[in-house]
């Protein structure tokens, strides 16, 4: 670390000679005259320069420096602001083995989080002149991006012939731990604020996925599914493009359904509105030319909750809509919503049902086992099973049972 030190002292030497040099350049360019305002400056050698020479040689100097954005060399944001792979972290080891307390004993511990660099002056004194503490050593350590910051050491114990006799764990404290991004391997933003990574939690974005939904039963209709952003700003570009999706379907039968973020009437709130906001004028406006309506819904009117900790004083809303066109309610009647009660989010769940759309399902064949002690049963039973039926053999079969089963329900 002494030769690390005293290579950095001769180097800021080195930089402050430099620039004591260009101080006096200045100096002698400042203190020369010009004629008739001529952009040619000559210093004391009888050297000429031009002032746009003479910026662009100091712009090159120190176009990769912060001082480079003022002498007119513009950098990005991205170089001004870079965000490091290495950083020196203070760490403790705790009671780390006795047999430990050394400097190479230390360092190898050390070297399984990093590089280590420096201990503080208690633990040199303890590993030099065993005077001090052995509760814990205090380090500084170079860790990389690349490597998650370990929480533990773990030191193991051989025997002569190589054999594992036990296993100690060291705990590793750190005093601070930077924000690591696993994705770009860089310290200075977490994994939350990567840009490179959709965290839904932080940042909502528009989201609209145009399904055609085919049942068992050949009924077809268009269904979208929406996540509208938070800002309103950026609800706009979603509610253009709900527009542009209406002219793919034309006049089929198209349902909208999801989380809007906004709400659309006065009494979606529960601590009421007295007039309309901007964002509930573009909603509205967006309705109406999409030509969409609430279906019948049944269950809660206010879909989503502040509070899930406390409801009775949170605040409620409806921004949770199932809307169809009128294609859709015109053929499907009976379709309604049904909105669930909160769970684990912060939203209710919603259920769409086309009844008309339903498979109907049919029911196997039983019979209670009390109908067979009855008199009627075996001449029944005869009767329906000495049908001439053509077919095959499973058909005839079948067609003997239906025909069998409203009687046998008649005994039932």
């Amino acid at each position: 670390m002494e030769a690390k030190v005293e290579l950095g002292i001769e180097k800021i030497n080195e930089d402050n000679m430099e620039i004591g040099e260009n101080i006096r350049v200045c100096e002698s360019v400042c203190k020369s005259q010009t004629d008739n305002n001529d952009s040619l400056m000559e210093d004391d050698c009888g050297t000429r320069f031009g002032m746009n020479q003479l910026n662009q040689k100091g712009s090159r100097k120190w176009e990769l420096s912060a001082c480079g954005y003022f002498v007119g060399y513009r950098m990005s944001i991205q170089e001004l602001r870079t965000e490091p792979k290495t950083l020196p972290l203070w760490n403790k080891l705790m009671n780390p083995p006795l047999e430990a307390w050394s400097t190479k004993g230390l360092s190898a511990l050390a070297s399984r989080i990093g590089t280590p660099l420096i201990m503080d002056a208690m633990t040199t004194s303890m590993c030099n002149q065993g005077i001090g503490r052995l509760g814990y050593t205090t380090m500084l350590v170079e860790v990389n991006a690349d490597k998650v910051l370990p929480s533990h050491i773990d030191v193991m114990y051989r025997n002569s012939d190589n054999d594992e006799k036990f296993m100690k764990k060291v705990r590793v404290e750190y005093d601070w731990k930077p924000p690591m991004c696993s994705q770009c391997k860089v310290f200075g933003h977490a994994d939350s604020r990567c840009p490179q990574m959709v965290n839904k939690n932080e940042q909502k974005k528009n989201m609209m996925k145009d399904n055609e939904e085919v049942l068992s039963t050949q009924h077809k209709f268009y269904c979208t599914f929406i996540y509208a952003a938070n800002k309103g700003r950026d609800r706009r570009e979603l509610w253009k493009e709900l527009a542009l999706s209406k002219r793919i379907s034309r006049s089929s039968e198209r349902i909208i359904m999801g989380d809007v973020n906004v709400s659309l009437n006065l009494e979606d709130h529960s601590e009421g509105m007295s007039n309309f906001t901007q964002d509930m004028i573009d909603f509205q406006e967006c309705i109406n030319e999409i030509e969409m309506e609430d279906i019948n819904s049944f269950g809660l009117h206010f879909t989503w909750i502040k509070s899930l900790l406390n409801p009775s004083s949170s605040i409620l809303k409806k921004t949770d809509r199932v809307m169809g066109n009128n294609a859709f309610l015109s053929k499907y009647s009976t379709a309604n919503a049904l909105f669930l009660p909160y769970g684990i989010f912060d939203h209710s769940p919603a259920i769409l049902k086309v009844p008309q759309a339903m498979k109907k399902k049919y029911k196997s064949f039983r019979i209670a086992n009390y109908v067979i002690d009855k008199l009627e049963f075996k001449d029944m039973v005869k009767e329906k099973w000495n049908l001439e039926i053509q077919g095959h053999h499973m058909y005839k079969l079948l067609k003997k049972f239906k025909s069998l089963k409203p009687h046998l329900n008649k005994l039932n």
